[in-house]
């Protein structure tokens, strides 16, 4: 059985925390991507925790290049929480493609959060 792809979006000390869980590819990454647009789109930092994700193809790298590229158009914080397992098929993911130095990347969504919004 395929992990449903979930997004549950929460406020957190004044920025948007959204923690994805399951798979994402070609059929989920529309939503993933309205999901993270609408929220850049309100105007407050912005973390992505990826650590419960197990899969991610490459519409879904597109979709987040696409959300880093909206958050410097729109002047919004933003940034992504990686699994810290060196075995994890996202974390391997950003380190092939060399994602790793065109994200702000951390291993805590409470410390992202923090460094979000006391840089703002």
């Amino acid at each position: 059985m395929v992990p449903v792809a979930k997004i549950l979006v929460t406020e957190q000390e004044g920025a948007s925390l959204l923690t994805f869980a399951g798979e994402y590819d070609v059929f989920s990454s529309r939503s993933l991507r309205d999901r993270i647009e609408h929220e850049l789109r309100r105007g407050v930092p912005c973390v992505l925790d990826l650590r419960g994700v197990t899969f991610i193809d490459s519409t879904v790298v597109s979709a987040l290049l696409a959300a880093q590229r909206l958050s410097k158009d729109e002047a919004v914080r933003f940034a992504i929480v990686l699994p810290t397992d060196e075995a994890s098929s996202v974390r391997r993911v950003f380190e092939v493609t060399h994602l790793l130095a065109l994200f702000q990347i951390y291993d805590d969504p409470d410390v992202a959060v923090d460094d979000l919004v006391n840089a703002s």
